[in-house]
């Protein structure tokens, strides 16, 4: 079963405050093992039960979701299943693309766009959206008929008697997790990763983040950095490691959870090279390494002990690329100590380097 508490939203008091809302409108929220999501025709909105739904999924986002579909298909809409809309084609796709519209500018203003979004495929559309949710996305042809129709929704509920069951149930699940401090909201009301940092202002997901451990790998403190593993489900917890040691702070985040602020690409060493400048003050090599034959210019002997050469901050073997946007490579990169090859990429202290030079927060 999928304890309460996974998403900020997925909680007994943010539920109440959606089923409720539903039944203002005039609709009664049924949980049931048949259905994902769906509508009957005869007021009732169906959602899975706890067995049935993700992680990432929520009765509040879900609920949400549907009530928009209904307030863009309009009334002679509300007794018919699914609202009249085709679930095996795609001539639909427009009204589905408005419906996201809407709940993006409706949740914008409570500051609950991230956690309102939808975990379907359709969640891809939902993060291309701009900042404001009713203009055309460019790179989706004809989307301006998806831009109109959620704008003339939004002039209808103006008028409308939803307004107000609306504003209010977005406004409560604000306060609720406000109040509760557990992600969505911080104390300024701004939005929240679940893992407790700012959200970024990226459309990127935990999934492509150079600190997340790929989903499979031992939640450790090294290991490569990941990309987003092809074919797992968004639902697939992924320990951070900006986290990791932190006491009294959750530790996982799932695929397609909206990054951070912390957000970095997959890391590439011969770009970075943080941990061959300031952030360490040497590299010890072994008097067999074959970089002291092979690069004898690069290594010098304090005693029994061998080491790379440095120049001010930084080792010999780096050097600073040119233009607006410098690169640090390691001219042995291939021939580069032991110690070198066992310092891993989104290890800990990969990000200790990367922290230490002001690469990473």
């Amino acid at each position: 079963m999928r304890p309460f508490g996974q998403h900020p939203l997925a909680a007994p008091d943010v539920e109440a405050i959606w089923v409720a809302t539903a039944a203002r409108l005039g609709f009664r929220v049924e949980r049931t093992a048949e259905a994902y999501a769906t509508t009957d025709g005869r007021g009732g909105v169906l959602i899975g039960d706890d067995e049935s739904l993700d992680e990432d999924d929520s009765v509040a986002q879900l609920v949400f979701h549907e009530i928009c579909h209904a307030a863009v298909q309009g009334p002679s809409s509300w007794r018919t299943p699914d609202w009249g809309l085709s679930n095996v084609d795609d001539k639909d796709v427009g009204r589905e693309h408005a419906c996201l519209r809407l709940q993006a500018h409706l949740s914008e203003a409570a500051g609950l766009r991230a956690l309102m979004r939808p975990t379907t495929d359709y969640r891809h559309y939902y993060r291309e959206l701009p900042a404001d949710a009713l203009a055309p996305v460019t790179t989706v042809e004809g989307d301006e008929q998806s831009a109109e129709r959620a704008r003339t929704t939004v002039a209808w509920l103006r008028e409308s008697s939803w307004r107000e069951p609306l504003e209010q149930a977005l406004a409560a699940t604000s306060a609720v997790l406000k109040l509760r401090g557990e992600g969505g909201l911080d104390g300024d009301g701004k939005e929240v990763h679940p893992l407790g940092f700012r959200l970024g202002d990226s459309n990127e997901t935990c999934g492509t983040c150079a600190w997340a451990v790929p989903a499979g790998t031992k939640a450790s403190s090294t290991g490569a950095a990941p990309s987003n593993p092809a074919g797992l489900t968004p639902s697939i917890s992924l320990p951070c490691r900006q986290v990791l040691g932190l006491p009294h702070q959750p530790k996982t985040t799932s695929l397609e959870t909206p990054a951070c602020q912390r957000w970095e690409p997959t890391l590439d060493c011969q770009a970075c090279g943080a941990c061959c400048r300031e952030a360490y003050q040497s590299v010890s090599v072994a008097v067999r390494d074959p970089v002291v034959w092979k690069h004898p210019a690069l290594v010098v002997r304090h005693g029994p002990r061998f080491e790379i050469r440095r120049e001010g901050e930084r080792c010999a073997a780096l050097q600073p690329g040119v233009g607006d946007a410098p690169r640090w490579g390691c001219v042995i990169y291939e021939d580069r100590p032991r110690t070198c090859r066992e310092f891993t990429a989104g290890s800990r202290h990969c990000l200790e380097a990367r922290r230490r030079v002001g690469l990473s927060d």
